[in-house]
Parts: structure tokens; sequence; C-alpha cells
């Protein structure tokens, strides 16, 4: 009995995750990102920036930099609020003057898209760094 309780469990987290990656299934967003930020492990200039779904199984976004032709693979986890976005936006958390990519939330859409924290940002929480401020980019 407990063990079919896991199957369901499982099987339902896996039809959640990919309601989730259907949504997105051919979008992408774009916005003008003002700083440069570290996206994974790659620094990424300002400029005008896409976010695209890389892998509707895998969980990985594409984000890029339309102007210098810069991008990289991210690994993502969907996440489900109770209450649906009411804009688009790119999220990013700043330390000083350190951006890192963090959340991608989409307008009309309670499922939302938080990366894994990049090693630098591991590092500067172990030193005791404190998260300034969350930056929220509008994005279309």
């Amino acid at each position: 009995m407990k063990r079919q309780g896991l199957t369901i469990l499982a099987l339902a987290l896996a039809l959640t995750t990919s309601l989730a990656w259907a949504q997105w299934d051919g979008q992408s967003i774009t916005a003008d990102v003002p700083f440069a930020y570290t996206a994974g492990a790659k620094a990424m200039p300002a400029g005008p920036t896409i976010v695209r779904v890389a892998n509707l199984g895998g969980g990985a976004l594409w984000i890029g930099n339309q102007e210098t032709k810069s991008g990289t693979f991210l690994m993502a986890q969907p996440t489900v609020s109770s209450h649906p976005s009411s804009r688009t936006v790119l999220v990013f958390h700043k330390y000083g003057d350190r951006y890192f990519f963090s959340r991608v939330e989409r307008d009309g859409s309670s499922t939302g898209y938080r990366m894994r924290e990049s090693k630098i940002e591991r590092e500067l929480r172990a030193q005791n760094a404190r998260e300034t401020e969350e930056v929220r980019l509008a994005a279309k």
C-alpha cells in the first residue's frame, strides 16, 4: 500500500512538471537587462536578453544576449504558486554590485521557474554575504 502511494505521488509530480513546461512550449521571454549578471557559471553582459525553454522533459532553459550572441543553458526547477503572476518578470539576486539570474515568472501563470544557485552565489552565501535585494525586471 505504501509503495502504491509513492508511485501515485511520483506520477502526479511528473505530470505536474510536464504540464508546467507545456505552458511555455514554443514561447520565449525577452527583457532589456541594464546590468551584467551571472547565469549559472557564465558571466552575461547587459543588454537585450531572451529566455527560452530548451528541453521540455529535462527542465532546462536557455538564456542569451541578442547583441553579443552569447548564451548558456541552465537547469531550472518548475515552481507552482497558489496565485498566478501579475506580470512576466526576470528575477535576479543582488549582492553588492553583483547580480545572479534566479527566477522567471510568466504573466497569468501560477508556474514559474527557479534556477539552481550558482557556485559563485553559494560561495558568497558561505562567506555570509547578505543578499541586498531581489531585482525584478519586467519582460515580455
